[in-house]
């Protein structure tokens, strides 16, 4: 009898230690949890459920949820709850909740006794991605739409245009002389005399159409709903005549015109691109006349076009032409400063235009189908190299790949890499491709298939000018990625306001988070230097370090680096 109750009083101490010990668990971990009964009611509350819910585990044990927390009824909280208990299946999902201000990330197993919930708090992450939504679709210096925003509006304003028979005009406009403002007074005052310039040009928009900034100096707008192409016309007076009182700025008195070119849909053009366009073309001929000029589209201006086909055919015989080249972006640790790999940049010298930017000739290649071909040729020139630096007495260097959205979807796009890298002889884990943001998110099931096989095979894959789309932070968690690169426009701000470096901080840890190598691209003082090292960003990219560079100019930067660090 002794030894039964003994066994008995052993196995209920090991059952309390047992008891104690989950407890303990529930009180550490860090996610929110609570537990109701199969009438609502509250039967554990943990301690980061007590700060989450902003409430006393004392006032909710035996609480019904629904009365402690009313906003909850007839929510996603009510039916996925009641949905998870009625068809015995754990749930997951993302909320907002109003009285408390704050998203929850939420996950809820029924069982026997009730329903166990966990919650997480992802208010910041949120504000985060929705910050990042917003630079997606904003111009960082002006906060006006930016391009992509523009190209929605002015696709939405054409269908409208067409269902009630009236006119669209679109107008570019660009400032004059402003390229002397940056020269004599520095491109701090010029940034400042956009922002101003931006602010009274937009403060005479009319309700519902569009100002955005292009570029430079140069912005763009949408006149929507318009009676007549006169109208147009009318609505880029007012723009000029904004611009007619002089800007007080710095210290300086300055006088600002402007040229607008106008085209107007559908006399001029149907769809985006040719409206686009022919408004640059008429904006060209203003400028062509004089100053604070408005000139409207005509038939004659289309030699733009015809100078884009001309740009298209030459690039068609440049790869045979041995015109394309190579150059060298390198990257280097950012406590270091050691070069750790370099990513491969397209540039095209033409024999009588000289370089032409990549800016002018890349978009002509994706829009005429190119790219898919060029973008076989930089990669296997690129996995050459690579392979030529690996084989020599420096040792390998790991080096990156741009892929454009055309050439990734292609089905032949792993053999291709595939063979790069077989006929280089590089080891797979020197290379790393780039892919944007947007190309990435454009299809997730479809780009996780992909990223897969290409992580089998051993390379490395980096999100490029990250901040420019806007990414789900699930999808983000859900693919196979190695390196997270901040968009230049980001470390451009870093010195400029508190908010800036805060949402480069928030990056920076949400790349720590996912376990990605963060990169830092466009990095060009000594001071974003030491605030992004201070930050924990891995590696910098930019022109305080190295430009772009040839790849014999890279070797002689790896020895010189080499000798330095040996002294």
């Amino acid at each position: 009898m002794r030894t039964g109750r003994a066994t008995k009083d052993a196995s209920h101490r090991a059952l309390e230690d047992a008891l104690q010990e989950v407890t303990t668990i529930l009180e550490s971990i860090t996610d929110a949890l609570f537990a109701l009964d199969h009438e609502w009611r509250f039967t554990r509350v943990n301690a980061s459920a007590e700060r989450l819910l902003k409430r006393s585990r004392e006032s909710l044990i035996g609480r019904v949820v629904w009365e402690e927390f009313p906003a909850a009824l007839d929510s996603i909280f009510e039916r996925e709850y009641r949905r998870a208990v009625t068809e015995n299946v754990a749930v997951a999902f993302e909320a907002y909740y109003e009285p408390l201000k704050a998203w929850r990330e939420v996950r809820a197993y029924p069982s026997a006794v009730g329903l166990s919930v966990y919650l997480h708090d992802i208010t910041e992450k949120r504000a985060l991605l929705e910050e990042l939504r917003y630079q997606a679709h904003h111009d960082s210096l002006t906060a006006l739409p930016n391009r992509t925003l523009f190209e929605d509006r002015l696709e939405l304003a054409i269908t409208r245009a067409r269902r009630s028979g009236r006119r669209v005009a679109v107008g570019f406009l660009d400032l004059d002389d402003f390229k002397t403002v940056n020269d004599s007074l520095g491109h701090h005052t010029g940034d400042l005399l956009l922002r101003e310039a931006a602010g009274r040009l937009q403060a005479l928009m009319r309700k519902g159409d569009t100002l955005s900034r292009r570029g430079g100096d140069e912005f763009l707008f949408i006149a929507d709903d318009l009676l007549t192409p006169e109208d147009g016309v009318r609505v880029g007076q007012r723009l000029l005549q904004a611009l007619a009182d002089p800007f007080e700025i710095a210290g300086h008195s300055l006088h600002v015109t402007a040229c607008i070119g106008l085209s107007v849909f559908p006399e001029d053009g149907e769809d985006t691109e040719t409206l686009k366009s022919n408004a640059d073309a008429a904006m060209y001929r203003a400028k062509a006349k004089g100053r604070g000029l408005i000139a409207c589209f005509e038939p004659v201006m289309g030699e733009a076009a015809a100078e884009r086909l001309r740009l298209e055919s030459d690039l068609r015989r440049a790869l045979e032409r041995g015109e394309l080249h190579l150059v060298y972006q390198p990257l280097f640790d950012a406590v270091t400063r050691e070069l750790v790999s370099a990513e491969a940049l397209l540039r095209w010298r033409h024999p009588v235009l000289g370089p032409v930017p990549p800016g002018r000739f890349i978009p002509v290649a994706e829009a005429s189908g190119m790219m898919v071909g060029i973008g076989a040729w930089v990669l296997r020139e690129a996995c050459r190299q690579a392979g030529e630096w690996a084989r020599s007495p420096a040792g390998p260097l790991r080096v990156a790949v741009n892929v454009s959205a055309m050439q990734f979807s292609r089905a032949d796009f792993l053999d291709e890499v595939v063979r790069a890298l077989e006929d280089s002889g590089l080891e797979p884990h020197l290379l790393e491709l780039e892919l944007t943001e947007s190309l990435v998110m454009a299809d997730v099931v479809e780009t996780r298939r992909q990223l897969v096989l290409l992580r089998s095979l051993g390379v490395g894959v980096a999100v490029d000018d990250f901040g420019t789309g806007y990414s789900s932070l699930a999808h983000l968690q859900n693919l196979p990625l190695d390196t997270l690169k901040i968009d230049k426009s980001f470390v451009n701000r870093l010195e400029a306001t508190p908010s800036s470096l805060a949402l480069v901080r928030a990056v920076v840890n949400l790349g720590r988070d996912l376990e990605m190598r963060v990169v830092a691209e466009g990095v060009e003082s000594e001071a974003q230097l030491e605030t992004l090292r201070g930050l924990g960003c891995h590696h910098i990219q930019g022109y305080l370090l190295a430009k772009p560079l040839p790849p014999e100019d890279l070797v002689r930067l790896r020895a010189n680096w080499s000798d330095s660090s040996l002294a």
